[in-house]
């Protein structure tokens, strides 16, 4: 269902001169970028439901902790350094 209402909501949010003018279809860039920003929704949500129900358990809390820190770091953690600035 997600993908339903996220492709229809994104069609009609793009500019009618995206569309081809006579069969309506979109170019193969857009439809890759509608494809993957999905796909990047989805793995969000399926990594923040899994560790909400392993946060439940008392057995699973410490993994789903551990697992969220790890996350946390390496999307936070520098990745470049030039001088004394870090990006």
């Amino acid at each position: 269902m997600l993908g339903w209402v996220w492709r229809y909501w994104l069609r009609r949010l793009l500019p009618r001169e995206v569309n081809h003018p006579e069969t309506g279809a979109q170019p193969k860039g857009v439809e890759l970028f509608l494809k993957l920003t999905l796909f990047v929704v989805r793995s969000l949500l399926w990594i923040a439901i899994a560790i909400y129900i392993t946060d439940l358990f008392p057995l699973t809390r410490e993994w789903s902790r551990r697992i969220a820190n790890i996350l946390w770091m390496s999307l936070t953690s520098p990745v470049i350094s030039i001088g004394e600035s870090s990006y």
